[in-house]
């Protein structure tokens, strides 16, 4: 029970720090405050910046995890 809690763990940490340097690797952040300062200059309202950021990057970034994760990569 012990052995497989820490497997878990390790596992759950592992991945968590491989979602973080994909991240960094993609420049999330920075993507993300790019294109919120570009649709507020164009009037944009916040539903549909938040729209915007999730189908134009946050849905790539996580199909990109996904398919890492499955090693699902072409």
């Amino acid at each position: 029970m012990m052995r497989r809690a820490h497997k878990y763990m390790f596992t759950k940490e592992l991945w968590n720090k491989l979602r973080m340097v994909i991240n960094k690797l993609i420049g999330l952040k920075h993507r993300i405050s790019q294109l919120t300062s570009d649709l507020k200059k164009k009037g944009y309202s916040k539903e549909e910046i938040k729209s915007k950021i999730k189908s134009n990057i946050v849905e790539p970034a996580t199909q990109l995890k996904l398919a890492i994760s499955s090693r699902n990569i072409d």
